[in-house]
């Protein structure tokens, strides 16, 4: 579970009976991801794009393989009904006059963000009530039960059913975590629907059949939370104080929450696009789409006339400023906050977003079929998935002519050739290699396109640095258009398609250009940077939400800024940054970047941050072995498989020759430590977190029935799932280790700070050493007690720690205090108490390079859930 890196091994067979680690082969990642598929049987239909045959999935049919989450249909008529009945609103009706944002007409836009140096009582009522609204306005467009409970084709995130209530939940939740509340409403529903999911790779297909509250059920519990959420506003006496306080206030959290639901009210239009089109209608009180979608299908597009020629823009070099001041009067996400500056050279930026005609001439000339086009990761995700187009474009006619229609939120329609194109970083970055490639025949010329980093889009901007502006704080909100203009204004006045002005994008040269003459800086859709998300240095977590960023740092989630059509409120802030890994479909595009011809590599924000924020592309798009990760992994099966001479020779033990047989069998050690304390019966079952290449797993396996092994590393787990599967393997240096399972032993992919709920209850749950390599521990312990804990009543935690807690993996906010007694109770809650401490020693190979060893000693605590 100590193994980060990104890289992804074939471990292939030979005649030897033998796994040979030394065979690792340079994978490519198509016969990666054919072997996936493959092993995905005949689950067709399931996993395919709805968008690709509009009539592939029928209301009411039942695929074979996914008839288990049918049981949440309950045979719900209202919600049929073309207009959701009086139940479904659960504050605000989206009525002109009652409810805040909606026109005239009857259409909701968004309000502006708060100014916390000028806002009322009242005034946040009117954003709270917008937001909520918006939410049951949006999931309004579905019909019937079914799309609450069917899963996402790609299975990386959970049902609707999930999204509708997560909302609520988190309000309630965080606000116990400021102590406004001290009690729960709901307290399955508190875990149910509290977490979701940041899928660990493309390929990492998992389920949904459970069984879901239901519908109305779920709708009880918002209006039981709006009602408290609203007497907080009204009443709550620290609210008068907020601007002075800030993140130190607890109705900070108020706000957190206020911003996080409009996260999802984006989140959730993204998975509504991704639905079947005949589950949904378009909902009479949402936003229109622009009415720029034509009326006429053109093909082919031409350039000037369906769509603009590409243009750049010369930016003259200059020192970018990012970061948020401690003290703007608006909420801000802990990743915002810090200052980072760096000098950025000269560079040529395009005047507008890349557009659906321009990318067809990518998709037409066959660009989905050159791998030379694209990254190994890229290449990979594209042919697991059978990309040929975007995901959002709906071919009709012959494939040869490459006729498409364009996916919006509730409807199909002829596609808008000037409008963005919607695509993720690994076609982003395939078209930039083509165009280059283009470019070049055209001009002789060889030349670089690349995607914006975060300090060129801060250069692109009318304001370049907030952070050093001398203005008193009544007037810093002005500098933020998220704050001065609503989703009704904010079109004519700024030029920004953001703030649900509409549903959909619009002609990348619709808006305004800034004074520099580029267009959409905000708004439209969301740019994809090169960089992957990291901190600004001054980074601190906020307590009530420890894990919002920490876990997305570590050079696997690509940063976006600029908000979309349908960013509100923080998201269309010109501080708002968030992230996506690179397969993963947004409402995002991109603007491509001509570099200065000396660059080497673009001065991302990532570039420099300390590991595990450090990524680039040369880290994120490993795919082949080399000798430093062999050797890793070779020390790695040492320790967890060799015996006590093999760690330990007797030549170079010393003084420890005597107890070496102790120190050396560490994984025993702990299994015995485990199986001693879990309660004893006839199916026992314990979870491994972190369990690298399986040694302890393996141990445990001999007192347990079943051992389920969990890492967040791929390459380290199919190396644990070989020794289960083979019971031998040889390292490149002639070392052969084999292992013996007893029990029911399986391995699976998964984050130790958000494990699947839905592997079932456990007797014993073991943490070795990767609490303290994780970037937000009580995340990961949390998972573990309340109606949801994986971990059965009775049931005990081991903890295996060093206790030495490192910026390198965490920030200081979210340690643990080890200083305390039992200091994981801190995560795993009021209902289970420390019940047994000890210490446990490993022998692993020296860090010099030589026949040495080291010696290290891990606390060890074991606690019982009551």
């Amino acid at each position: 579970g100590w193994f980060f890196s990104t890289t992804i091994f074939f471990f292939g067979f030979f005649s030897s009976p033998h796994f040979v680690l030394d065979t690792l082969i340079h994978l490519s990642m198509s016969t990666s991801a054919a072997k996936k598929q493959s092993s995905l049987g005949s689950a067709g239909i399931g996993t395919r794009n709805p968008n690709l045959n509009l009539h592939a999935v029928k209301a009411g049919t039942a695929d074979a393989e996914e008839d288990a989450w049918r049981v949440n249909i309950r045979g719900d008529e209202d919600l049929l009904l073309e207009e959701r009945p009086s139940w479904w609103w659960t504050g605000k009706p989206p009525v002109f006059g009652e409810c805040p944002g909606v026109d005239s007409d009857g259409h909701i836009h968004s309000l502006p963000l708060p100014d916390l140096a000028s806002c009322t009582r009242q005034s946040v009522l009117e954003y709270f009530d917008n937001a909520w609204t918006t939410t049951e306005v949006l999931f309004s467009g579905l019909i019937g039960e079914e799309p609450f409970y069917r899963p996402p084709y790609h299975q990386l995130r959970h049902p609707m059913i999930f999204y509708y209530a997560h909302a609520a939940v988190v309000y309630i939740n965080k606000l116990r975590v400021a102590g406004v509340f001290k009690d729960p409403i709901n307290q399955y529903y508190e875990v149910l629907f509290e977490t979701g999911v940041d899928e660990m790779s493309w390929d990492d297909l998992s389920k949904n059949e459970m069984e879901w509250p239901s519908v109305r059920e779920c709708a009880e519990y918002r209006r039981t939370t709006y009602n408290m959420v609203k007497d907080i506003i009204l009443n709550h006496e620290k609210f008068d104080t907020i601007l002075e306080d800030l993140e130190k206030s607890p109705i900070w959290a108020l706000f957190l929450a206020f911003e996080h639901e409009r996260i999802h009210i984006e989140t959730s239009s993204v998975l509504i696009r991704e639905l079947p089109i005949n589950l949904l209608r378009r909902p009479k009180n949402f936003a229109l789409n622009h009415p720029s979608v034509p009326d006429a299908y053109s093909h082919p597009p031409v350039e000037g006339k369906d769509f603009p020629a590409y243009e750049f823009i010369e930016v003259e070099g200059e020192k970018a400023v990012l970061g948020k001041p401690k003290s703007f009067p608006s909420f801000g996400f802990d990743n915002e906050y810090g200052r980072k500056e760096i000098e950025v050279p000269s560079f040529k930026a395009g005047k507008f977003f890349v557009t659906n005609g321009a990318f067809w001439g990518f998709v037409n000339s066959g660009g989905y079929r050159e791998k030379k086009y694209w990254t190994e990761a890229g290449w990979g995700w594209r042919v697991f998935r059978n990309a040929k187009w975007p995901t959002f474009w709906v071919p009709f006619g012959p494939q040869g002519l490459h006729q498409y229609k364009l996916r919006t939120l509730f409807e199909v329609v002829t596609m808008p050739w000037d409008w963005p194109a919607e695509v993720n970083v690994h076609e982003a970055k395939a078209f930039c290699s083509w165009y280059a490639e283009q470019q070049e025949k055209e001009t002789g010329k060889k030349v670089q396109y690349r995607l914006n980093t975060e300090a060129e889009h801060q250069l692109l901007r009318d304001e370049k640095n907030l952070l050093d502006v001398d203005l008193p704080v009544e007037q810093l909100g002005a500098l933020d258009p998220a704050m001065n203009v609503n989703g009704m204004e904010c079109v004519n006045v700024r030029g920004f398609n953001y703030q649900l002005a509409y549903s959909s994008a619009a002609p990348v040269t619709n808006g305004m250009p800034n004074k520099k003459g580029f267009h959409d800086v905000f708004g439209n859709v969301w740019h994809w940077c090169s960089d992957f998300f990291c901190p600004f240095p001054g980074f601190d977590v906020h307590f009530v939400y420890d894990d919002f960023s920490t876990p997305c740092f570590g050079g696997k989630h690509h940063v976006i800024l600029g908000g979309s059509y349908i960013s509100t409120g923080q998201l269309a802030s010109s501080f708002a940054r968030y992230q996506f890994r690179p397969h993963f479909f947004q409402h995002a595009g991109f603007r491509m970047v001509e570099p200065n011809e000396s660059e080497v590599e673009p001065l991302t924000t990532s570039r420099d941050a300390p590991p595990p924020y450090f990524g680039s592309d040369a880290v994120a798009e490993v795919v082949s072995a080399d000798d430093k990760r062999k050797a890793e992994i070779a020390a790695a099966l040492k320790e967890a498989y060799g015996s006590a001479d093999e760690k330990l020779p007797s030549a170079h033990a010393g003084p420890l020759v005597s107890i070496k047989e102790e120190i050396a069998n560490f994984c025993s050690k702990v299994a015995s430590i485990a199986d001693e304390h879990a309660s004893k019966g006839e199916e026992r079952r314990v979870m491994d977190v972190g369990c690298g290449v399986g040694g302890l797993s393996h141990a445990l396996s001999h007192s347990f029935n079943q051992v389920v092994g969990i890492d967040a590393e791929e390459d380290i787990l199919e190396v644990a799932k070989d020794m289960s599967e083979h019971g031998t393997i040889t390292t490149d240096g002639d070392l052969t280790y084999t292992a013996e399972k007893k029990g029911d032993l399986s391995f699976r992919l998964a984050d130790a700070c958000c494990l699947p709920l839905d592997m079932g209850k456990f007797d014993c749950v073991v943490l070795s050493r990767i609490l303290d390599k994780v970037p937000s521990p009580k995340a990961a312990l949390g998972r573990f007690g309340g109606v949801m804990g994986l971990l059965k009543t009775g049931g005990v935690v081991v903890v295996v720690n060093s206790d030495e807690y490192k910026e390198e993996y965490a920030p200081k906010g979210a340690w643990l205090d080890t200083s305390k007694e039992g200091p994981e109770l801190e995560g795993l809650g009021s209902d289970f108490s420390l019940v047994h401490s000890t210490s446990v020693s490993s022998v692993v190979d020296g860090k010099d390079g030589r026949k040495s060893f080291e010696v290290n000693t891990y606390n060890v605590r074991v606690y019982k859930r009551a």
